[in-house]
C-alpha cells in the first residue's frame, strides 16, 4: 500500500515522520507496523534508520526530535514532502481512522512547508477512502 520512492533523498526523514504519526495516538496498531515495515523494505532502508525508528516508537529520550524531522523534510523538494504526506496519511488511516493527534503532526509539515492545503485535503480524502476500503 505504501509508496516506493523514486529517490533515496529524504527517505530516512519520511520514515522518522511516519514513526511520530504511529505513536501520536498513544497506541501502535498492527496495521501501522505492517505499513511502516513495508515502507522500510520497499525502499531498502538500512539498520541505522530502523534503530532510530525504534527509538521514536519506544519514546527513547535520545531520539531525533519531531521538530528536526519536520525541518529536514521542509528543506526537500515538494514531491518528497508530498510522498511524506501520502505515506503519513496511509499510516494514519492504517488502523481505520485518522486520529486528531496524528493529523496534528501531518499539519505541522503542511504548515512548515506551505504545502497546498487543497491538495492536502485531496490526499486525505484518497487515504480515507483506502482506509475505509481496508476496514469495511
Amino acid at each position: 500500500m505504501l509508496i516506493k520512492s523514486e529517490t533515496q533523498e529524504g527517505l530516512e526523514y519520511i520514515c522518522y515522520f511516519l514513526g511520530y504519526i504511529i505513536i501520536a495516538d498513544g497506541k501502535i496498531a498492527m496495521q501501522e507496523t505492517l505499513l511502516i515495515n513495508e515502507f522500510i523494505d520497499a525502499n531498502g532502508l538500512g539498520i541505522e534508520i530502523k534503530e532510530e525508528l525504534v527509538k521514536i516508537l519506544a519514546s527513547n529520550s535520545s531520539k531525533i526530535s519531531l521538530d528536526e524531522v519536520v525541518l529536514k523534510l521542509s528543506q526537500l523538494p515538494v514531491f518528497i514532502i508530498e510522498q511524506a504526506l501520502i505515506a503519513g496519511l496511509l499510516i494514519g488511516y492504517g488502523d481505520g481512522e485518522l486520529d486528531e493527534k496524528e493529523e496534528e503532526i501531518l499539519l505541522r509539515l503542511v504548515l512548515a512547508t506551505r504545502f497546498d492545503k487543497f491538495k492536502y485535503e485531496k490526499l486525505k480524502e484518497s487515504a480515507a477512502s483506502q482506509g475505509k476500503h481496508l476496514y469495511s
